[in-house]
């Protein structure tokens, strides 16, 4: 039982660094979090369409997870961020 343990805190910190990477992704490409994740969400979408096999639609998959957790934890950052407008800045 350990061993699957191990295995999944292995794959979740790796799925956690995946996420990590598209959201600092995100904020470089965005000014405001509502705007990351609309980034996230149009990459999140490369993985919809035909697929050549099943390794395939499996790995596709799992990035759609990946980027869900992304916008989760961009949501995470958003409740402790002060909204700002792009107009209102300087």
């Amino acid at each position: 039982m350990t061993e699957q343990k191990d295995w999944a805190s292995d794959f979740y910190q790796e799925a956690s660094k995946k996420a990590n990477e598209v959201v600092k992704e995100a904020y470089s490409r965005s000014s405001h979090y509502i705007d990351a994740i609309k980034y996230v969400r149009k990459i999140k979408q490369l993985s919809f369409g035909e697929v050549p096999d099943q390794t395939a639609h499996t790995s596709m998959r799992m990035f759609e997870l990946v980027c869900d957790l992304a916008i989760y934890l961009i949501r995470q950052d958003a409740q402790n961020l002060p909204i700002q407008d792009k107009d209102k800045e300087e």
